[in-house]
């Protein structure tokens, strides 16, 4: 069952596009989860890392894997080194930073000169 936007012209909503990018992105697996299910493998605890977002029931902190990712490392890979966590846990990392962002006006690190 596709979901409609508001307008109702046959196009899917916005949660149906998600859906849809992350069924293309798992080589056409199949993948029913929503963000709000993504989220949910994010938490915060003051008593572990001082309080940053981890990675449910580990000491991964979402910074250190988009860190991992930022310098080239692959989501094989760092699966490989914790085979602890799964491909969601880093796809929810990913979600929760793009989440931290979208209410956040950044400048460009590099200002460039005519």
């Amino acid at each position: 069952m596709e979901s409609c936007n508001k307008e109702g012209d046959g196009r899917p909503d916005k949660t149906e596009r998600v859906r849809q990018k992350i069924y293309h992105h798992n080589n056409g697996r199949k993948k029913d989860m929503t963000d709000e299910e993504l989220l949910k493998h994010i938490t915060s605890n003051p008593a572990i890392m001082v309080g940053k977002p981890v990675i449910r029931d580990t000491r991964l902190t979402v910074d250190y894997i988009l860190n991992r990712l930022a310098h080239g490392d692959t989501t094989e890979t760092v699966l490989e080194e914790y085979d602890y966590i799964k491909a969601d846990d880093i796809r929810a990392c990913l979600l929760f930073a793009s989440r931290c962002m979208e209410d956040v006006s950044c400048m460009s690190l590099v200002v460039e000169t005519a």
